[in-house]
């Protein structure tokens, strides 16, 4: 009897075993990386309470979300239950990955596996993303697939959205030996196209490429979930957009290259008196402002000099703001202008050399030459010559003094005080403009060091307009024979590649919508590792993009 019932159990158990069924299914055998797929497991064990263990999965996935669905039949009075958990899973990396047992309780599933492949090496699994990519799609334009070397380029995106998502995430576009700044705010619409209303972000940017050749613009990423019963990943990448820069022209190999589509010029003086006494100064303020150009590749203007005159130009302002459709640069420069000698003095004319890229024909901006009169120094006004003293013989009781006539007039004693005064005035204004020259001599030693810390302080306190400043103070020190004016010419300057991609950084930070903060740790870094070396100017060009101006 004991015997008969431990066969009979043991029956029971084998049958029991048999008809629990612990299963998955995949709906792809290959997927690509960053795409997402089904895993379905499904246990028909009607004693079953437990929920699976996910945590093998782990290793090779990343679970997205999860459903349970339980379906209860009663068939010939009989109960069947069906559990089914639908997983959402994201393959970590590429190459066939092993999908591990997966146990419910003491029981487990087969191991199984699934082929992870490169973005778009799979149209099947491509085609079974159809309903998701259709939800989210990427538009993009350029404005002239063929642009100079700095001529502006407007990166057009479009990001259709049909559907409600989820933890969406946006990459924009990164390009390579260009400079990129963000277009004003994105704007956004309703179009339907083919019968499905979508949404569209529109978005612009500016790229200035730095080089002639082959630009390729990495295109700008979107991932994220598709809002439905059980959520979809979508991750969709633009098209590779390349550009073919043109070198610049032989025009003219002494004047700076400018391409835009408009340049003006303006000026104004603090004294608009077209006499001047000689030894003053005029502060002369002149605006460039070039459309379709950013204004850190704005050229530096130069100022004839001769012994009439001296010019002391300072450090140009900068600012590049939006206009739709393009970016305004405008550099604002006071220069001062001192009077040496008397006389009729010509202030030259100022003239830039630029190209017109909607002509695609070479132009010229330019202030006109303006004339002052220089007056010489006024000494005092010497009057007639007085009336000899005599000395009467009566007017003495000594007849041994033989009256005489006086040899230096009163009129020549004040004529000689006039001039002791005019020298004495001269010399104070020698030695005054003396020390102010001597004020504007750089210091190699300690001014370096100064400038040093003031990089790293406004590094440290993650100041960027102190740090552009300082940026640019540190240049013209350790390299006072070319100056420095903006950061472009810091970043030729150094030799650090990653110095110059954290002055870069800087440099967009500062010309574009400022939504976030800017940290400079990053370049305080680079800085602090980055020593000087001698000659460096010499040999910046076998390490650096050609010169913005050549």
């Amino acid at each position: 009897m004991n015997n008969s019932t431990k066969i009979l159990f043991l029956l029971l158990a084998l049958v029991t075993t048999a008809n629990a069924k612990l299963s998955i299914e995949l709906d792809s055998a290959v997927v690509p990386i960053g795409q997402t797929f089904r895993l379905t497991l499904t246990d028909d064990n009607p004693s079953t309470r437990r929920r699976p263990d996910l945590a093998p999965l782990q290793q090779n996935f990343t679970l997205v979300g999860t459903q349970h669905m339980a379906n209860y039949t009663v068939i010939n009075g009989q109960a069947h239950s069906l559990n089914q958990w639908v997983l959402l899973l994201t393959p970590k990396r590429t190459g066939v990955l092993k999908i591990p047992p997966i146990a419910i309780g003491q029981e487990k599933t087969a191991e199984s596996q699934i082929e992870v492949t490169t973005d778009g090496n799979s149209t099947a699994a491509s085609e079974q993303q159809g309903d998701k990519v259709q939800a989210v799609k990427f538009v993009t334009e350029v404005s002239d697939p063929k642009p100079y070397v700095n001529q502006e380029v407007v990166y057009t995106v479009k990001l259709y959205i049909s559907r409600r998502l989820l933890d969406a995430d946006y990459q924009p576009p990164q390009v390579k030996d260009a400079l990129m700044v963000s277009l004003g705010q994105p704007n956004r619409y309703q179009t339907v196209e083919k019968g499905i209303s979508y949404t569209v972000e529109e978005l612009q940017y500016a790229f200035f490429p730095q080089k002639s050749g082959l630009l390729k613009i990495t295109p700008p990423q979107f991932h994220a979930l598709v809002f439905d019963a059980i959520p979809g990943n979508v991750q969709i990448t633009a098209k590779t957009t390349s550009l073919n820069v043109q070198p610049v022209p032989i025009l003219n190999q002494k004047v700076s290259w400018l391409p835009a589509k408009q340049v003006s010029l303006q000026e104004s003086y603090d004294n608009q008196s077209k006499s001047i006494d000689e030894g003053s100064m005029i502060v002369r303020t002149i605006t460039l402002s070039a459309k379709g150009a950013a204004a850190q590749i704005l050229p530096r203007l130069t100022f004839e000099t001769n012994n009439q005159f001296s010019v002391y130009p300072e450090t140009p302002t900068e600012e590049t703001h939006y206009q739709k459709p393009d970016l305004l640069g405008t550099t604002v420069i006071k220069v001062t202008y001192l009077f040496n000698k008397s006389g009729s003095i010509v202030i030259p004319k100022l003239k830039l050399p630029w190209f017109n890229t909607v002509s695609c024909q070479p132009a010229e901006a330019f202030l006109p030459a303006r004339t002052i009169r220089v007056s010489p120094v006024t000494t005092a006004t010497t009057g007639a010559p007085a009336a000899p003293i005599k000395i009467s013989p009566t007017q003495t009781t000594d007849k041994s003094i033989v009256p005489v006539q006086s040899s230096l007039p009163q009129s020549m004693v004040q004529y000689r005080l006039a001039w002791f005064v005019a020298a004495g005035f001269a010399l104070a204004w020698f030695v005054t403009l003396l020390l102010w020259w001597w004020t504007r001599i750089p210091r190699a030693g300690n001014a370096v060091r100064e400038a040093r810390k003031r990089v790293r302080l406004a590094c440290r306190r993650h100041d960027p307009i102190a740090a552009k400043e300082a940026l640019i103070d540190w240049a013209s020190k350790i390299g006072p024979e070319v100056p420095c004016f903006n950061l472009a010419d810091v970043a030729t300057l150094v030799g650090s590649p990653s110095l110059k991609k954290a002055i870069n950084a800087l440099s967009q930070q500062l010309y574009q919508d400022k939504q976030q903060e800017w940290q400079g740790t990053e370049l305080g870094r680079s800085f602090a590792l980055y020593k000087p070396e001698k000659g460096r100017r010499s040999k910046k060009e076998k390490n650096h993009l050609p010169p913005i101006n050549p």
